[in-house]
């Protein structure tokens, strides 16, 4: 199965859903989760990414609002997970695939997308264009990528 997401939609999402691996994590008190939205590890509960995060432990697979804390919730949290995503602004072809662009993510729950303009924390690596067909020189083009820092990644050599 291709991904989920639809044209025009925000989030991102795994691009072969069917196979992609979730883990049930934790969230995090007070938490305002939509599916597709960037998360990361608070103190070992998942929490919203923002803009600044450093590093992301995944994609939150379901609905989450005003949940206990430590309740378990879904979490597209594989770190070889390929996942697709809306681009903010324009992003060159070239200068995203030929140097393996190391970018950002904007927007709140609900509405989060690949940032064409930022290399602050570098957390997502885009792998290449979603489809060929879209125009790459208007906002909203669709991008696969991978999260470039990822919790659950295996850093030692």
């Amino acid at each position: 199965m291709l991904s989920e997401q639809t044209h025009g939609a925000r989030g991102f999402f795994p691009v072969e859903s069917s196979s992609a691996k979730i883990r049930r994590l934790p969230v995090a008190a007070a938490q305002t989760l939509k599916r597709g939205d960037m998360v990361i590890l608070s103190s070992g509960q998942i929490a919203i990414a923002l803009a600044a995060s450093g590093e992301l432990a995944g994609v939150i697979a379901e609905d989450s609002a005003a949940q206990a804390e430590n309740t378990l919730v879904d979490v597209y949290a594989d770190p070889e997970t390929v996942f697709v995503g809306r681009a903010d602004g324009a992003l060159a072809l070239a200068d995203a695939l030929n140097s393996l662009k190391e970018i950002d993510i904007t927007g709140a729950t609900g509405a989060m997308m690949i940032d064409a303009n930022a290399s602050a924390t570098d957390v997502l690596l885009i792998v290449e264009q979603y489809d060929t067909r879209e125009d790459l020189t208007a906002a909203g083009a669709q991008w696969k990528f991978k999260i470039n820092k990822h919790a659950f990644a295996n850093t030692s050599t």
